[in-house]
């Protein structure tokens, strides 16, 4: 009788939590949907996708699904990866603010830190897509990035602009005659 009555309740609370699952998936917010489908792109595939978990205190979090479905908190994230959840999250917050309410200018300063050459370029070419919708407007005192830029995004959505002296230093020689570059100090003598 206990067996049976134990049978019942394990099968019922299997039920249950398939039931929750599903409903989850089914109606999962727009802005989460989206993230989705950008955090796979800015990770290069090393994660899958998103989900929304439960902690040990039933509080939800959210997760990243790796290949083969391993769950990483975003605490067992690397720095980068992090960085890449939070720009799939803005990005998706932003297209759907365009969506409902109009452009607005976005601006971003050293959005790709801790992101390493490849995550960088996805980085970089999903805001040239985004600034297909709405002007995105990036600072950045590296010029790999530049030249990531350059090689990753088309001319025609990339433009320039070249503040200080005009000498671009590091390791890393940006090839700036590819692109639009306006000289910050010339304008202003002019």
């Amino acid at each position: 009788e206990l067996v049976d009555r134990y049978l019942r309740c394990h099968v019922a609370a299997w039920a249950l939590t398939e039931a929750i699952d599903t409903y989850r998936l089914e109606h999962k917010g727009p802005l989460l949907e989206r993230a989705e489908e950008l955090f796979p792109r800015l990770t290069n595939g090393r994660f899958q996708g998103l989900e929304v978990s439960f902690d040990s205190n039933d509080e939800p979090i959210l997760v990243g699904i790796r290949e083969g479905g391993e769950r990483v908190s975003v605490k067992g994230m690397s720095e980068g990866a992090r960085e890449q959840l939070y720009l799939s999250l803005r990005q998706a917050s932003i297209e759907r603010h365009i969506d409902l309410h109009g452009a607005v200018p976005v601006i971003l300063d050293d959005v790709v830190l801790h992101s390493d050459p490849s995550r960088k370029k996805a980085i970089l070419r999903s805001l040239a897509e985004l600034s297909q919708r709405t002007q995105v407007i990036t600072f950045t005192h590296d010029p790999q990035v530049i030249a990531l830029a350059q090689s990753s995004v088309h001319p025609d959505l990339l433009t320039i602009h070249e503040f200080g002296d005009g000498e671009i230093t590091g390791a890393l020689q940006a090839d700036i005659s590819k692109a639009t570059v306006h000289r910050i100090d010339e304008q202003r003598a002019a």
